[in-house]
């Protein structure tokens, strides 16, 4: 009787001893695995960081202030607008102030179909393109270069002939081998001219294939949103009490 409970616990202690190793072996598998899936995950963000967005996101500050609410509608509120913009751009510490309806690399994208003179469309080509509409010092304030032409200016508003700015991507497959300056396309059946080309950067994610996007003038086309960007010398956030009094000095009222 003794050596057959003897027998029994050396095979229990045997079984144990094996189902331990098995855990132990496949903690060690597992926690290899976390550590390669960590190494890829850390190289992977490391890229991301590095990687060339076509803009410098550093020292930007970005405000939102909805009119819709507040009764501000046509004229008023391109008025709001140019006076805000005129405020922060003076603001200490502020470089340079724009203004727009879009953000990049927040997984939103507005777009359009785009007219361009004279061009023929293959078949089954779409024409369609992304689009945002920015004010002055955008490009500025984005640190986006423009390769051809020039940027907005505050003389492209309401009142004057309608202008556009697109990419790299959008002038070398509408206007091969071309000068695209000076080049006119039907954008929400209104012609607009373009007066500059900018150098791609990235719109929603950091590693997309470069794609045609136009900007149009804020007080020509002005979006669904108010974006205020804002460049900064030093950290941004200690802009943000500043914009914020700005922003209560024409409407003490507003959210910001």
């Amino acid at each position: 009787m003794v050596l057959k409970e003897e027998t029994g616990s050396v095979s229990a202690s045997a079984h144990n001893q094996y189902l331990l190793s098995g855990l132990v072996v496949a903690q060690i598998a597992l926690s290899l695995a976390l550590l390669i899936t960590a190494g890829l995950f850390l190289r992977t963000l490391k890229k991301a960081s590095e990687a060339d967005l076509g803009f410098d996101r550093t020292h930007v500050l970005l405000a939102s202030v909805d009119l819709r609410t507040s009764g501000y509608l046509g004229s008023d509120a391109r008025a709001f607008h140019r006076r805000l913009l005129a405020k922060l751009a003076q603001l200490p510490g502020v470089t340079s102030a724009a203004l727009s309806d879009w953000v990049p690399l927040t997984l939103t994208r507005g777009s359009t179909n785009a007219f361009p003179e004279g061009y023929v469309a293959k078949l089954h080509e779409s024409l369609e393109v992304r689009n945002t509409s920015v004010t002055a010092e955008y490009f500025q304030t984005m640190s986006i270069p423009i390769a051809e032409g020039r940027e907005f200016t505050e003389r492209d508003d309401e009142n004057a002939p309608m202008v556009a700015i697109v990419d790299e991507t959008m002038a070398h497959h509408f206007w091969p081998w071309q000068y695209a300056v000076g080049k006119r396309m039907r954008v929400y059946g209104n012609w607009v001219t373009v007066v500059g080309v900018e150098r791609n950067s990235s719109h929603l994610r950091m590693n997309e294939t470069p794609e045609p996007i136009v900007y149009l003038s804020y007080f020509q086309f002005a979006g669904p949103q108010a974006i205020f960007h804002l460049r900064t010398r030093g950290d941004p956030e200690l802009s943000a009490p500043a914009v914020e009094g700005a922003v209560h000095e024409i409407n003490r009222k507003l959210p910001v």
